[in-house]
């Protein structure tokens, strides 16, 4: 025998409510975040990889010892000696870029998340990391109209439907 238990509103229980569904401008904010998070770590995982192999790729190159085509140029051995930097700074540097450029991906995935869960807490850094995209974007020259006004269509859609986060 099931023992059930009935509670009115006007008795003052607390009635079960139905789970709270996520605004779909949410969502595409949510989604948004993933995307440019994951785009930003891949860029990053590239950038550590490649200035990693610079050193090897950025060293002087002689001319073939046999060519076999008389018809080619030689190629024009390449003094990296004479650069303001060594390619292994470089390739350090590279990999520095790299690293700095995981911490706002990974940022940028976990606001993605937290705007999945619906919790107020990921418009907040939601908002932060797209201020601080689109003041960096000013250094970054023309093309990067783009990350300025991918940034402001986020934080206008979060400003949208703040009231639906917890």
């Amino acid at each position: 025998m099931e023992l059930k238990l009935y509670a009115h509103e006007s008795e003052g229980a607390e009635v079960a409510a139905e789970p709270r569904s996520r605004a779909k401008a949410i969502t595409v904010v949510s989604i948004l975040f993933f995307v440019i998070g994951t785009i930003g770590v891949l860029v990053s995982i590239a950038l550590i990889a490649l200035g990693a192999l610079l050193p090897s790729l950025l060293t002087e190159i002689p001319p073939p010892e046999n060519q076999t085509a008389s018809h080619l140029p030689a190629p024009v051995p390449i003094n990296y000696s004479l650069t303001p930097i060594s390619p292994a700074i470089f390739g350090q540097l590279v990999m520095v870029l790299g690293l700095l450029l995981m911490i706002p991906s990974a940022l940028y995935i976990v606001a993605g998340y937290w705007l999945w869960k619906s919790l107020r807490r990921g418009g907040v850094l939601g908002i932060v990391l797209c201020a601080i995209s689109m003041i960096f974007s000013f250094f970054l020259g023309p093309l990067a109209i783009i990350g300025v006004v991918v940034s402001i269509v986020l934080i206008v859609l979060i400003g949208i439907k703040w009231e639906t986060l917890r």
